[in-house]
Parts: C-alpha cells; structure tokens; sequence
C-alpha cells in the first residue's frame, strides 16, 4: 500500500481549489507568465479527483522516505510512478507547452535541441535518491510536483555524457557552475579602472552634458563646451562594450563579477527555436520579461537620423523615457537590498562600528551575499550553487535560502532571518499587485524571476507616470535633462552612496547580455546614461558582435558621441581580454613540465579539453575521460550547424567568400588578415568569422575603422578540424582542394597576408600531407567514427592516431631522393662565429650531384615497416631508418611570439609545449635559420608508441622547415648553414633531427629527385678548438634534405589535386596575383640562375633591391657586400 504523503498540499481539501487557469491573479490585462503556465499544468494533476491520480502522486511522495521505508520499496514507488499513464500525460502536455514555460525548467526536463523536443533521460535511481534525499522545503503540491521532475530528469552538474555527440542530453546550465578559472575578472576590473580615471570622479557636473537631440548633435555643429579643463569628460559614458566571440565565458565572467561589486547580468538573447541546432547550448536563456520591455521601448524609436520635427521629438523622448525608467528601478532595487544588508550587519556598518574586520571585507562579504540571492538555485537561473564561499568577515552570518528545493545542505552558513512563506491561494493576489518595494531578499522563491518581474511592473507604472506628468513636454528637444535629474539621479546617488566610505572605489554594474538583440536601443542607452553622470556605476553590453563597438556602424556612432576631430567624447575602448586554457591547472603544468615523466601519452591526449576557450572543457564537448567530441565541436564552428563538404562543384564563383572553409582552414595555419582592399567585403568577413565563426578579437579601436583579429592555438579546436578534413585520400584530397579556392578568391577582398617567401603554401601542403597520410594509415577508425553511434575508442583513435615521419615524408615530397656525397658541404663557418662574411665563399657554379641514389616507391609498404631501398644502399637508409619511429601528431600551425636563437640550445619545454598542443610552430619574420619547426616523437622501435607509455620529453626532436622563394639562388652559406636550433643532449648520447630546405624557384632534378646529405655543427676550424657546448651540439646528426621547385614533381600532391585548385595553388606561394604571373617568375629565375656573368648577376641582384625601396648603394660591389646582398635577398 501507498504511503500517506507527508506534505500536507496533497491533500485536495487543503490545497489549491481546481479552477480554471483563466482565473488564477494575473497583473492585470497581462498574459500568464512561463511560471503560471507551468503551475497550471502541474495543478490539474496535484487537485485530480480520480482514486487513481491520488494513488500516482502518493506513489511519488514514498521515494522521499529516505527515513521510514527501505530502499527497494522506493524503488518500487517510483517504477509505479514512471509506468503510471498519468506520468506520461504530464510529459506530453509539457512537451506541448514547450515554449510557454520557464526557460530554467524546460532546460532541466525536456531536450529542446531536438525537432520536436522529448523529454530527457531520467537520471540513475541511486542519483534520483540522492537528489531526494536533500533537505527541502516543499509548500505546495505543484511545488514538489516540479521538484519531483527536474530531480529526476536533470543531468547531474559533475557527471559529464559519455555517450555520442548526437545523443548529448546535457544540458548547459549543468556546466555553468564549473570553477571560474583564469584572470578575465582581474583584467576586466583592471580595464574599468583605467577607464574610471577619464571621468570626474564626482557627480556633480550634472550641467556639462551637451543638448540631448538638437540640430547641434550633428558633428561639424557642435560647439566645445565651456568648462574647465579637469570637468571635461574624454569618455561618452560609462557604458562598455565586452566583446568576444562565443565560448570564452564573458556571460559567467560577468556573473561571477557580482561577487565583488554590486549588479547583475541580464540576458536579452533571442529565443532559440527548437529546430535551431546551432545554439542549443546557449545559456543562459532569455529573460523574456526584460526583453519585451526593451523591445517596446524599441519599438518607439523613429526613423529618422535626427529628430526635427515636434512629433519626433516625442517619440525620440518616449523611448529614452522607457529605458529611463527601466534604469532608475534597477538601481533603486540593487540600493534597497544593499541597504537591508547593511541594517543586518549592524555591527559592521552600524555607528559606533564594532566590527574589527577590514571595512572591505565587510562591504565585500554584503556583495558575495547579494549575488549569492539573486543566482541561488531557487532564483531558477540554475539548479545548483553557482559560487564557492570566499573569505568573509566573521561578524556577518550568511544567510541560507532555504526556499532551495535542489541545493545541498551548507554546513558552513546559520541563517539569521526567518524566510518568507510562500504565497497561498489568498495571498497570490498580492504577489502581482503593484509592489512597493522590492521582493524580499530571503525566502521568496524565485527570487531572480520576481525581482525583475517588478523592476519591469515597476518601470511601465513609472514611465507611464513620466509620460501623463510630462505630457505637455513631451515635444521639447531637452526634456531628458530633466528627466534624468528627477527620476533616474535621486536612485543611482542613492546607490552609488551605498558603499562605506572606506571602501576602495567600489563600482557598480548592470550587464546586458546578447544585446546584439536590440542594436538600435543601444545608443538610446548610451545618451541616458551620459547625461545621468553616474560616478561609478557602469552598463557592460555583452555580445559577440564587434559592429557594438561600434564597427563601421555610423548610425550608432551618430547616437553615441560627436565624430569630428576636435571632440572630447569618445566612446570607452571595448574589453576582449579573455585568456585561454584556463582549465589547465598549474599542477598540470609543473607536472608536464617535470624533468620524471608525469602522465602517460594517453593521458596529454585526454588533456587537451582543458587548452583553449573554457568552452571545450564543458561535457557537450568531450566525454567523461577527456576525448574530444569532434562532430560537436565542429557544428559550433561552421555556420549552419550540420554544414557539410560540398564535394560535387568543382568550379567556385570569383566572388564568393566561403566562409566556413576559412574558418575551418583558419584553424590548421596561420592566416594573418592585415589589408582591406574592400573595407566592404573586408568587414563583413570578419564580423561574420567573429560572430558565426569563433575568431579571436583581438582589439578593436573605436576611433577608427580597426580591428585585429586572429585564430590563437586551441588544441580542441584544431583537433576536431583535422578530424574533419581527414577521411578517404581521395576525399581528403578534394576537401583541400575546395580550400585552397577558397583561400585564392578571398585574397583579395579579405586581404590575407600570404608571405612572399611562400610560407602560407608550404603550410598548406604541410598539413595536407599529414592529412593525407593519416587517411591512409587510419582509414577503418576514421569511417569507424563517422558512424551514428561511434565509440569512444574509435574517436580517440581517428583523432589521437600518430603518423610516422616517412608517410608523411612521401606524402609531401614523394620517394626520390639521392644522397649528395659532395653537394653542398657543411661549410667551415657558422653563423655567429664572428668570421667577415666576406670570406664566405661566392661560388655560383652548379652543384654536382652524386651518382648514389635511392629511388623510393613505397606506396604499399606499412608505415611500421622498415625500409629496404632498392640498389645501393647508403646513407640515405639512415635517413629512413629514423624516420620510420620517429612521429607525429601535429595539427595546426602556431606564430611563436619572439625569437629563437639559433647558437643556444632550444628550451625543452618548446617542444613540450608544441607536442602537447599537437601542434607545429611557425617563427617571426625574423627568424634566422628556419621558418617552420614541427616537433617529433622517438620510439625506440618502428611500432607506434602505446598509449600506456610515459610521455619523455627527452624523446622529442623536431623537423626544422626553411623556405625560400627568391629570383637568385640561395647563396653556399645560406645553403650551408643550420637551419634548425640546437637541442639540449646529455653528454655523451646522439640525437637526430631532419632539416628540409625549399627553394621554390629552383628546378627539381627529374631523374634523382630531392638531394640528401647528412651535417652536424657547428665545424671545427682549423685554428680554434671547438667549445664544449659546441662539442655537445655536434652530438646532434641532421639528416638533410634540398627540396626545389613548387611543381607537382616536387610535390606529388599537387598533381593528385583536381583543377582549378590545382592550378590556383601555385598563387598561395606568395608575390604573385595570376597564375600567368607565378610561371612567368618561375621561367625569369631560371634565366637569372643560367647567367654566368658576374656583371649580369649584379644587375638582377640591384634590381630586386629596388622593388624593395631600398637604396642601392654607389660603392664598389665587394665580395662581402655582394654576400650579404644576397643573404638579404634570400
């Protein structure tokens, strides 16, 4: 037999009577709110006559009987519960009224990423139990009805989904709580408080403000204020613009901002559709009474730039008057719960003070307990606790909102107020009366819901008021002026004024987030708040959008301050510092950096969540150990979620930008985006890779139509793109071909800085040729994953899999090479020894060429297999031989931020970093030696190392990259010397390391294919013994290869492509616009090579000084100028 319910609301006598929806208090002639939709769903199945109904819900009241019955009795409740046909009636109603109810609800029970939504999965008994068992506070029937389904439906906060991408059923909010790593508070406190130092520092200049909408608003028009000096304000306002494309957390950073100053965050985002996969994981969810105010407020805005005639002039003030209003509540609501904070705290802020604590940590301890109320779990903003307690003065007892249905019992806090009773049937009518003061701080549930459910009544009663009692002002061009001084000032003094005097310039805030939504509200925003001169209080505007800043947007620079030269009003400068892996904890990073190796291979790998934006290390985007979820991370980075290759077209339209293959190649290389031939196409590719497409801003400058943007290294990220590029060779070859069109017809609308040395090519053929490899080697795991359901092990290893040097090799050069016994030997001097570079040898006779070679067509020899070249064998093995258990894993290309010096030896932690981040590193423009350094694993064996094997950073080397791309050839000691650093070796043990050296506009040798030699520096002299570090780099054996040409017999690739790509490849090597012109340069530095005249040779050397702009020196040609004529050149 059912157990009698222990809540009292059970009982139809004593609960709510079963009247119609249509009749419970409303506001008046206002619709029902998500939260009466929801109540009166849950009403008509807690008041149901039937003996049946009863039996259901006295079913459900037994699993809360942690203490009177046993566990498998519970059991069997709630199986009569989840059978019940009254159960899934509920479901289905709510799945019907999907969009009707609370945002906070929807998320925690039904799965609205889906097209029609279902309802989630339930969680685990012994999680429901848990959950059930918490300390809770159940008043009413409908109350514990909802309890009942969000514990049983939502997903556990610290669980994350180890099962498929598609089959995700959790939730954002779940990981909303996570700990807020990084320093973006810091830097954005830091940010304010340099802003703070160019306004007044008192609110008194309440007459400097210019007229608010006059013809005088026009720039060239505006006469300078007669004012002091120190009175002026540089700034328009203190409204500040937090702009950063999605995922870096600018939502909780502002969040966990109301721990340590006074505000809240509101959230203006469109609704999300079901059927709107791409922004399924937004959170947090609109709060849709804010939202309708402002958009009524919106909607009197008119149309004309400038109010001119009486009737715009009343609507202009109407809309200002609206957000106004709006404005004025807040701070009156944020100063009236500061103000009860402090009359609690007698002791702390009481005179006399009897509080020994700092008067910080005092006022600190009041505002960590603000925030702790509005986002408690029962503000129904999320379902847990959001803050971790910090240091808190010892006089001040934290209250407990004991109104938490699903919070954990805190040991830690004691409640020093008794909370309000929830409204019964009597009093619900007064809960949407008009009220006159704020909803009480303890007890109400909900609090965050009814708090701005009376700041938006509150706001309509006083705009309404504003409008009868200035009707006949309404038309005045400066009606706001006098507005603002009598209904928005006495509230924001009041607040300002809350803060103890010896505090340390508290500031106060009001974050609108995703207000993007309304761009035409934001500078009405912007002019009220100018003229209300708040002297610590700012409005940050969230969004991803950089046109907020504004950006090429002269509408809304027009409404936010005078553009002209001579003006003293700018707007404040955007802040978009937010870092990167700040969920890679400091005793990770001594424990990867350890000189004992630390974590296994397997274990990097499952690290890489942590790298990059706080984005990737939520569980819709990896699973439970680690592993990436690629499909997923994709569908957030190209635009619609679910874009797929397109495969079949092979031609691209001249003008058309593909955005989503730039931003999918943006994640492999480096692309740098620095000249705007067509500010048009220009800005609208970046505000779209910024707002669609995950790119970094940088800066943004407000003065002018600037910004910079980049794609810095997130692992995760660059992961998952790879993942996506590779699958058939074939097809993985088609995919880069459909991107390097891409990158060819964006060029010159976006103006992407392509290296004339033609590093940008050679990185595209670089990472093609792991891809294309990679397809080979892990052709079955990669179908494996693309699979509907794919496991774990198989994503693991279709992304994580290692690729041995020689496939990549051949992938990228093809097998033929021969060993150059006498070409280019290591020459007796080295860089930096000091030697005049005119003794350097300025031969420009053709090299000879051994007659040794090795023709290597291994196209079906197993990547662990070793190497049997046909013929002779020489040192060439050598080379293969290491190759085959050398590895690696690299998948995006990083700009390093300074120099390496080519005579020290590399810092370990280089490689350690690169190979953690799976990536390779490209150098500054100044980088002697090397353009590219791709870090390699040594096993000790040709198998590929375990995943179970410790990760020895003493196994790593590297492949050193040297490109260039010059009319003449590469001078003997640019030939000659080290291209790739020197590395740290214990004495006594060899390294190896492989050097590749690009001349592009070389000619390939047909018959024997690249030129092999080994080298080892720097070389002895002859006069001067070499030093013992020297000694040590010379332990260092690098194998070396002379690669020229950029034709397809150079690199094989290029001939497997399909036209046009084919053809267009050839224009990524940088310093040509045409294909004509690219083989026009090839042929011109094959007749410039063929000269033998020494004259001739410094005719075409000056030429080339001047394209540069350089002057061409009058003194006679030595030998050393002409040799370091020709480094330069090189």
């Amino acid at each position: 037999m059912p157990l009698p319910s222990p809540f009292q609301a059970l009982d139809p006598a004593s609960g709510p009577s079963s009247e119609s929806c249509s009749q419970s208090p409303q506001p008046p002639s206002s619709p029902l709110t998500p939260e009466q939709h929801l109540q009166c769903i849950l009403r008509r199945y807690t008041t149901n006559p039937d003996f049946e109904a009863k039996l259901w819900l006295s079913n459900a009241t037994g699993a809360f009987q942690a203490k009177k019955i046993d566990i498998q009795t519970r059991w069997g409740f709630l199986e009569a519960v989840f059978r019940a046909c009254y159960y899934h009636e509920l479901i289905r109603e709510l799945l019907l009224n999907v969009r009707l109810l609370p945002n906070a609800f929807v998320h925690d029970v039904l799965d609205t990423s889906q097209n029609p939504a279902v309802v989630r999965n339930r969680v685990s008994a012994e999680t429901l139990f848990r959950r059930l068992d918490q300390p809770m506070h159940l008043d009413t029937p409908e109350l514990f009805l909802e309890t009942f389904l969000r514990c049983a439906h939502q997903s556990d906060p610290i669980r994350h989904a180890s099962s498929l991408p598609t089959t995700i059923t959790t939730t954002p909010s779940a990981y909303f709580n996570q700990h807020f790593y990084g320093p973006s508070l810091s830097l954005l406190q830091g940010h304010i408080t340099v802003h703070n130092g160019f306004f007044p520092t008192t609110g008194h200049h309440a007459t400097s403000a210019e007229p608010i909408h006059s013809n005088k608003d026009k720039a060239e028009e505006y006469p300078e204020p007669e004012l002091p000096v120190l009175d002026w304000r540089k700034y328009y306002s203190k409204v500040l613009p937090i702009l950063q494309s999605s995922g870096f957390g600018k939502t909780r950073m502002c969040v966990q901002l109301s721990t340590i100053s006074p505000g809240m965050l509101i959230c203006l985002r469109h609704k999300t559709q079901a059927d709107d996969k791409q922004h399924q994981e937004s959170f947090p969810p609109q709060d849709s009474l804010v939202f309708e105010y402002f958009q009524r407020c919106k909607n009197r805005i008119f149309n004309a730039e400038f109010p001119t005639t009486p009737e715009d002039h009343e609507r202009f003030n109407q809309a200002h008057l609206g957000v106004l209003a709006w404005l004025a509540i807040y701070c009156k609501t944020i100063a009236f719960y500061l103000e009860q904070l402090k009359r609690n705290s007698h002791d702390c802020f009481g005179t006399p003070r009897r509080c020994d604590s700092d008067p910080r940590l005092c006022w600190q301890t009041i505002v960590y307990q603000l925030a702790a109320a509005i986002y408690s779990p029962s503000s129904g903003f999320l379902s847990h606790k959001l803050f971790e307690q910090p240091q808190t003065c010892p006089r001040i007892r934290l209250v407990q909102d004991l109104s938490d249905p699903l919070s954990s019992t805190d040991t830690t806090t004691t409640t020093t107020s008794t909370p309000t009773e929830q409204p019964t049937k009597q009093s619900k009518a007064k809960l949407y009366a008009p009220m006159q003061t704020p909803p009480q701080l303890f007890g109400t549930r909900r609090l965050r819901s009814v708090m701005l459910e009376y700041i938006c009544k509150s706001a309509t009663e006083l705009d309404q008021d504003m409008c009868i009692q200035l009707a006949g002002c309404l038309k005045e061009p400066e009606l706001l002026v006098t507005a603002i001084k009598e209904y928005l000032k006495p509230h924001l003094d009041r607040l300002e004024q809350s803060a103890p005097e010896k505090t340390a310039k508290p500031f106060f805030f009001i974050a609108l987030d995703e207000c993007g939504s309304m761009p035409d509200l934001l500078p009405i925003i912007r002019r009220v708040w100018f003229h209300a001169l708040p002297t610590s209080t700012w409005i940050l505007l969230i969004d991803t959008n950089s046109v907020l800043a504004p950006l090429a947007r002269d509408t809304a620079r027009k409404g936010s301050r005078r553009t002209h030269d001579g003006s003293t009003h700018r707007l404040t400068q955007p802040f978009s510092l937010m870092p990167l892996d700040v969920n890679f904890s400091e005793q990770q990073r001594q424990k990867l950096f350890a000189d004992v190796p630390t974590f296994t291979l397997r274990k990097l790998n499952q690290l890489l969540p942590t790298l990059g934006r706080p984005l990737w290390y939520d569980g819709l985007y990896r699973s439970e150990q680690g592993v990436i979820y690629p499909l997923t991370i994709i569908d957030k980075l190209v635009y619609p979620a679910g874009w797929k290759w397109d495969l079949h077209t092979s031609w691209m339209h001249h003008d058309e930008i593909n955005q989503n293959l730039l931003a999918l190649v943006s994640q492999r290389i480096y692309l740098e985006v620095s000249s705007r031939s067509d500010p048009k196409s220009w800005y609208e590719f970046i505000q779209n890779q910024i707002g669609q497409h995950l790119r970094f801003i940088g800066r943004i400058y407000t003065a002018s139509d600037s910004i910079i943007t980049n794609t810095p290294s997130e692992p995760p990220l660059s992961a998952a793109v790879a993942w996506f590029f590779r699958c058939e060779p074939k097809e993985t070859l088609r995919k880069w071909g459909k991107v390097i069109q891409a990158l060819v017809h964006a060029n010159e609308p976006v103006g992407f800085n392509l290296g004339a040395k033609g590093e940008h090519g050679v990185a595209v053929l670089c990472t093609m040729a792991i891809d294309v490899a990679a397809s080979q080697i892990y052709s079955d795991v990669l179908k494996q994953s693309l699979l509907p359901s794919p496991s774990t092990s198989s994503i693991y290893a279709a992304v994580f899999g290692l690729v041995p040097v020689r496939r990549w090799l051949k992938s990228l050069i093809g097998g033929r090479i021969h060993h150059a016994a006498s070409s280019f030997p290591p020459s007796t001097t080295h860089v930096g020894s000091g030697e005049d570079e005119s003794h350097v040898s300025d031969a420009m006779e053709e090299d000879s060429v051994a007659s040794s070679s090795a023709d290597l067509e291994f196209e079906s020899i197993s990547p662990n297999s070793a190497f049997a070249a046909a013929g002779t064998m020489d040192e060439t093995s050598a080379l293969w031989r290491w190759a085959d258990r050398a590895w690696l894993n690299f998948k995006h290309i990083v700009r390093l931020e300074d120099q390496v010096n080519a005579q020290k030896v590399l810092d370990a932690e280089e490689l350690v970093q690169l190979w953690f981040r799976q990536a390779a590193a490209q150098g500054i423009s100044n980088q002697p030696g090397w353009d590219f350094l791709i870090p390699v694993y040594e096993s000790n064996t040709n198998e590929t190392p375990g995943d179970a094997e410790m990760f020895d950073k003493a196994k790593l080397s590297y492949i050193a990259i040297q490109v260039k791309n010059c009319i003449k050839r590469p001078s003997k000691a640019v030939r000659d010397g080290e291209v790739g650093p020197r590395l740290a070796m214990a004495e006594g043990k060899q390294k190896e390391c492989l050097e590749l050296f690009f001349d592009l506009k070389g000619c390939h040798d047909q018959q024997q294919g690249h030129m092999y030699s080994q080298r080892r520096h720097p070389q002895p002299k002859t006069d001067t013994p070499l030093t013992q570090a020297d000694q040590r780099a010379c332990q260092l054996l690098r194998h070396h290869l002379y690669i020229a040409g950029q034709e397809g017999a150079t690199f094989p690739q290029l001939d497997r492509l399909f036209s046009p790509a084919k053809e267009q490849v050839a224009l990524l090597f940088g310093g040509a616009d045409s294909v004509e012109t690219v083989e026009f340069d090839q042929m011109q530095a094959r007749y410039v090579r063929d000269q033998k005249s020494q004259s001739e040779q410094d005719a075409w050397d000056e030429a080339q000084v001047r394209i540069h702009g350089a002057l061409v020196s009058m003194r006679p040609t030595t030998k050393g100028l002409r040799a370091r004529r020709k480094q330069r050149l090189a």
